[in-house]
């Protein structure tokens, strides 16, 4: 007997789904929820793929929507980089709120090969499949190999490029800053040369964990090769800012947004937890050994592209190296308005007009 095909149903525009007919083998294409659960109404789809950037309104009704009119089908939300905060707290892995969707997966994907992988979904439902676990196992552990780095488990130099390209098209909408944190670790040849590569690797770990605890949960972490690491800090934005896409967008910015005082904050958060730090993996004298140094940079003051950004961060962090280490340097700061007493109990003062 001749296995059925999966019934799949994307819910987005067809442009965007890049999806042949020729290629289509029991795909439906919607390019709505509405549109969605009219077609449930008389076909059983064993996957429903939504591209998350098309829920308008309130993504967890729309999602429960979708679940309440065909509950045995398998909900995948493929999610841009900077949606995957909201994807993991709408498949429950952020522990925020209850699974509404059962997977995601970051875009871009190729939808026929995704279309290709679906079909060899066991006939049952996922919660029930060990066969389906497996699966899905799969998809992670090949998703993190493309975005993941192995070491520390943050992201990696390819996520960051691909999200700073992503969220700046966002922020050219929406008129919000974003900055970009570089920072490596100083002196960190002579951990390995002195205690290993073991070791070594366990400062990176607990580096990685520091910065991460730092920030805020939509925050961008990543190391982005050897002793070095990345911060990109945004905003989710108020659609109510919105511009048109097709005319100049309006870059006069706030004074105070000039460099965002909050990731300045959170970068010098971490250089002083990091400095005061007990690392029993360095020994009876580990107590304040690490220091780092770091850059920032922010769009649009400093960079209108990533690749302006990454360069214009990098010159920062060679700027602290150059001004004795265990600092963060801001590009373009030497005109920046002072913090109020408030803010300045959460940052050290200042060592010259240009560092914090």
């Amino acid at each position: 007997m001749e296995k059925r095909p999966k019934k799949i149903l994307f819910i987005a525009p067809p442009q965007k789904a890049l999806i042949h007919p020729e290629h289509l083998n029991g795909t439906t294409i919607c390019e709505s929820i509405l549109g969605g659960i009219e077609q449930m109404q008389s076909i059983s789809f064993d996957t429903i793929a939504v591209f998350l950037s098309e829920i308008q309104g309130h993504p967890e009704q729309a999602l429960r929507a979708l679940r309440k009119g065909s509950p045995h089908s398998r909900i995948l939300l493929l999610a841009q980089m900077l949606e995957e905060p909201l994807a993991r707290e709408l498949t429950g892995r952020s522990g925020q709120m209850e699974a509404i969707a059962d997977d995601y997966l970051i875009c871009p994907v190729l939808a026929e090969e995704l279309v290709r992988s679906l079909q060899t979904v066991p006939d049952v439902h996922p919660l029930t499949s060990e066969r389906e676990q497996q699966y899905q196992e799969q998809i992670r552990q090949l998703e993190k190999l493309a975005t993941e780095d192995d070491l520390t488990g943050l992201k990696n130099r390819r996520y960051v490029n691909q999200f700073l390209i992503q969220v700046l098209a966002l922020a050219r909408q929406y008129q919000f800053p974003v900055t970009l944190l570089l920072f490596d670790i100083d002196n960190f040849k002579q951990y390995n040369d002195q205690f290993g590569h073991a070791v070594g690797d366990q400062v990176l770990i607990q580096a990685g964990k520091l910065i991460r605890r730092c920030c805020r949960a939509h925050d961008v972490v990543a190391r982005i090769g050897g002793d070095e690491f990345a911060v990109v800090f945004w905003d989710l934005p108020d659609p109510k800012k919105k511009t048109d896409s097709s005319g100049p967008v309006h870059e006069r910015r706030h004074h105070s947004a000039r460099h965002p005082r909050q990731p300045l904050f959170m970068a010098e958060r971490f250089r002083r937890k990091i400095s005061s730090s007990r690392l029993p993996m360095l020994g009876p004298d580990g107590h304040g050994q690490l220091t780092i140094s770091g850059g920032l940079a922010s769009y649009p003051d400093d960079g209108k592209t990533a690749d302006d950004l990454l360069k214009r961060a990098d010159e920062a962090l060679l700027e602290a190296k150059r001004q004795g280490k265990n600092q963060i340097v801001l590009i373009g700061s030497k005109n920046e308005p002072q913090p109020s007493s408030a803010e300045q109990n959460m940052s050290r003062p200042p060592r010259s007009p240009q560092t914090l």
